[in-house]
C-alpha cells in the first residue's frame, strides 16, 4: 500500500541531480528525477494542501492510487511507466500547492539523496513562486531509486521542525500499520528507466478528391 505524511518546514534553494551529496554526510543513492511532463497524470488531492504530501510507489495499483488520468484531445503521453520499472525499483513522490510558476520555473528541488544511520534521506527545497497568481497548482517532484532502500524513508524540506517530526512519526505509524510492504527483489537485474513519451506522427493532408469520369468540367 503507499505510504505517505505531510511536512511543513523552511526552504533551500540548492540544485543537484544524478548521485547527488549531502550536507550531512552519507553515501549518495544512485536515482533519477522523472519530470512528471513525461505522463498525462496529475497527483489526487490529500487532506491538507497547505502542508507536503509524501507517496512511496511501489506498483502500478499504489501509482493509481496516487495520480488519475488528464486525458486530453491530441494526448500522446502515457499515464503510467512501464510496470517493469518495479521490478527493483520504487518511486518517491513529493507534492506540494503552490500559486501557478512561470513557464519553465522549478516548484521542488532535490538537493541530496543519500544513505545515513540506515535511512534513505531525502532532502529538497520548496520554492513557491513569489507574488500572487491567478490560480493554484499541484506541484510533484518524482524520483526513481533502487527499491532496497525503501524500507526506511526520510523526507528534509531545509530544516526539521515540529511539524517536520510529526511528519516523520506519521510515516513511521503507517509502516507500523502494515500500509507498505516492502516486496523482494529479483536478483542480478538493472534499474529500468521509464520510457521516454511517444512522439506524436504528423498528420498527412488528403489528396484532392478527383471527379468521377465523365463527368462535365466545371
Amino acid at each position: 500500500m503507499t505510504r505517505f505524511a505531510s511536512m511543513l518546514v523552511l526552504a533551500l534553494t540548492i540544485a543537484v541531480c544524478g548521485l547527488a551529496g549531502d550536507r550531512s554526510g552519507g553515501t549518495p543513492i544512485p536515482h533519477r528525477v522523472i519530470p512528471m511532463e513525461e505522463f498525462a497524470v496529475f497527483v489526487n488531492n490529500w487532506n491538507d494542501s497547505s502542508m507536503p504530501h509524501y507517496a512511496i510507489i511501489g506498483n502500478i495499483q499504489e501509482w493509481k492510487a496516487e495520480f488519475s488520468p488528464a486525458a486530453t484531445m491530441g494526448n500522446n503521453k502515457p499515464f503510467q511507466p512501464d510496470p517493469a520499472l518495479f521490478n527493483d525499483n520504487v518511486l518517491v513522490a513529493i507534492s506540494r500547492v503552490s500559486d501557478a510558476p512561470a513557464p519553465g520555473q522549478k516548484v521542488l528541488i532535490l538537493n541530496s539523496l543519500v544513505h545515513s544511520g540506515g535511512e534513505a534521506v531525502v532532502t529538497y527545497t520548496f520554492l513557491p513562486p513569489a507574488g500572487k497568481a491567478t490560480h493554484k497548482v499541484k506541484n510533484t517532484l518524482l524520483i526513481m531509486m533502487p527499491a532496497k532502500f525503501q524500507d526506511g524513508i526520510r523526507f528534509i524540506e531545509d530544516e526539521q521542525t515540529p511539524e517536520s517530526l510529526a511528519a516523520q512519526a506519521e510515516l513511521e505509524a503507517a509502516k507500523a500499520a502494515g500500509r507498505f510492504k516492502p516486496q523482494p527483489l529479483p536478483q542480478g537485474q538493472q534499474p529500468i528507466m521509464a520510457p521516454p513519451p511517444q512522439q506524436a506522427q504528423p498528420m498527412m493532408a488528403p489528396p484532392p478528391q478527383q471527379p468521377p469520369v465523365g463527368a462535365p468540367r466545371r
